[in-house]
């Protein structure tokens, strides 16, 4: 994936982050509604194709490189000791089956490198007791077969490698047209229908959009603890939310104000020594909005 479209994907999965933040707004308009969902399939699809597990796998290059230039130097390594002792017993049949060289294996095409290879390989396994006397052990024979194979098992890879990456990035490259297209023109035009009752929605949807961080918009509750015997405000209680991660104790005027970002719901905990603890559950508090309740503490 180039850098241009991990860019972008990030861009699109941050603006799902975004229409899931306005659930509330998204979900009772419908060209909104509809629109999101087509954006989210998009973007969905782009996660699928980019995903590790759907890549086109090939060898590189270098890898290739190294890989052959290790198995025709070991096959020329076993072919000089067989042909030495060849020489050494005047056996002219074996020294001719030794005599590959290393020139024999330059230029060839994959296949035909592969061919080679293996009848070189075939000649090597032959000669066991010869390569051990110059400490080419049988584990060496076995490991230079296996490095044959496995370079056979690589060649319908090296093959179609080019041809699958470019119908790959192709694919990718359309739909990430596609998606940047539907983004521009469909999903902006739907946003802009709730721009009357929603200036803040539209507005971070539009820096989202266009790769800027959003300015942040004011989210708060307003906590106000009375006394229900005194009706006066209640001193000293402490207010809990995991969700928040927050922990204070009202002042003298029983107020807490609380910055809520984007939590849609959360669960708060109000207690004090000798009054009977609660639990209130605050939801749906609209971005960019200030909610206000008043929580009477009853004596135990």
């Amino acid at each position: 994936m180039q850098k241009k479209h991990a860019y972008s994907l990030n861009a699109y999965r941050a603006l799902l982050v975004f229409f899931d933040n306005y659930a509330d707004i998204v979900e009772k308009t419908p060209i909104l509604k509809e629109d999101v969902a087509t954006f989210r399939e998009l973007v969905n699809d782009i996660t699928d194709k980019t995903d590790p597990e759907n890549t086109v796998m090939t060898i590189s290059t270098s890898d290739k490189l190294s890989l052959r230039t290790k198995i025709t130097e070991n096959i020329i390594k076993s072919l000089s000791k067989i042909k030495a002792q060849a020489i050494k017993d005047k056996n002219e049949d074996l020294k001719t089956e030794a005599g590959t060289t290393i020139n024999a294996f330059q230029v060839l095409s994959e296949t035909s490198f592969l061919e080679l290879a293996r009848a070189q390989v075939k000649i090597i396994q032959n000669y066991p007791t010869i390569l051990a006397k110059y400490s080419l052990t049988a584990q060496f024979i076995t490991e230079l077969d296996m490095d044959v194979e496995t370079y056979g098992s690589l060649l319908p890879k090296m093959s179609v490698q080019k041809s699958k990456s470019k119908v790959a990035t192709g694919a990718l490259t359309d739909i990430f047209k596609e998606t940047k297209e539907f983004l521009n023109d469909v999903l902006t035009a739907a946003v802009e229908t709730v721009s009357l009752d929603n200036p803040i929605f539209v507005q971070e949807f539009n820096e989202i959009s266009s790769g800027r961080t959003p300015s942040v918009s004011p989210t708060t509750l307003i906590l106000t603890v009375v006394d229900d015997a005194s009706n006066l405000p209640c001193v000293g209680v402490k207010i809990e939310s995991k969700e928040l991660n927050y922990n204070e104790l009202t002042s003298e005027t029983g107020k807490l104000t609380i910055k809520t970002g984007a939590k849609k719901d959360m669960v708060f905990t109000i207690s004090k020594n000798g009054m009977i603890t609660q639990e209130i559950k605050v939801s749906k508090i609209m971005k960019g909005h200030t909610l206000e309740l008043e929580i009477r503490m009853v004596a135990v």
